[in-house]
């Protein structure tokens, strides 16, 4: 089981933004494409970025799991909230490249 703590999440929109695998270069899932070897969302043969199939991320679901409303709320200095009803919130399992879009 994977321990959950506030530095693992990260909104997916940020997600993408430092996520050395998110690319766009194909016109595949409306621009957001995914070059990691594991990822199994594909559309004409390109990987997706998608949060259910995100292979270094898994969804947080805090409509279905209070801890996960918890750890988001704590994880939002910036004063983002969401609240059960919104989601696009990742818990980073695994590794990934911090870089800039287009930079490799």
């Amino acid at each position: 089981m994977t321990s959950k703590t506030t530095n693992d999440v990260i909104y997916i929109d940020d997600l993408v933004n430092t996520c050395g695998y998110f690319n766009s270069r194909h016109d595949v899932n409306n621009g957001y494409g995914c070059a990691h070897p594991k990822q199994e969302s594909r559309q004409d043969g390109h990987g997706c970025c998608m949060p259910f199939s995100c292979p270094i991320a898994v969804e947080l679901h805090p409509e279905d799991e209070p801890e996960d409303q918890t750890i988001i709320d704590a994880s939002t200095p910036d004063g983002r909230h969401v609240d059960a009803s919104n989601d696009g919130w990742m818990l980073v399992t695994g590794a990934y490249r911090k870089t800039p879009i287009g930079s490799w």
